[in-house]
């Protein structure tokens, strides 16, 4: 796989110009427990450690429970992102229909669509992911944080990027 990284300049300690685009905002007071909130505005409580899981249609279950949602949009609208807050002191898992899984670690916040685009894959993060990029040269992964971005086909690697970190890095586990 290719591994590329850039960099980009946000002086503003407000949501990244991507998420005010979207119109993705971190929930007010989200608690002692970690928190996913669907494209639907459903918050729900997840155990920690847990396994949040995709299907192809954006369906999602936690630990083989299934979250009912109102309808995941089609192909047509507007991309439904969801995004999961994991308080400090906990972590959970996300897995995504294309095989591809992340880490998430305490005190961390990944937005993510519940379907991924046809030419992308791309989510967003503050705090810190391990991730295993299932392989797909046509549909490039990309993660973007407050001050960078970094787009690989398939590999393994670590980023940490916590808003109020002044060092954020990214370490390559496998791949290349």
């Amino acid at each position: 796989g290719v591994f590329s990284l850039w960099l980009f300049s946000d002086s503003a300690k407000e949501e990244p110009l991507e998420l005010q685009a979207i119109k993705i905002s971190t929930p007010v007071n989200p608690g002692e427990e970690i928190l996913l909130v669907t494209s639907d505005q459903q918050r729900l409580n997840v155990e920690n450690n847990s396994n949040v899981k995709y299907d192809r249609d954006g369906n999602v279950t936690v630990d083989s429970k299934v979250v009912e949602q109102s309808a995941v949009s089609d192909k047509k609208a507007e991309t439904a992102y969801n995004q999961i807050i994991v308080p400090k002191g906990k972590r959970t898992h996300i897995y995504f229909a294309d095989g591809t899984c992340i880490y998430v670690n305490s005190g961390s916040r990944v937005v993510y669509p519940a379907v991924f685009a046809d030419n992308k894959r791309e989510i967003y993060v503050d705090g810190e992911i391990y991730i295993d990029v299932t392989p797909n040269p046509e549909k490039p992964f990309i993660i973007k944080t407050s001050d960078m971005g970094v787009k690989v086909l398939g590999t393994s690697f670590n980023v940490s990027a916590y808003r109020e970190d002044v060092e954020k890095s990214v370490v390559l586990v496998t791949g290349k």
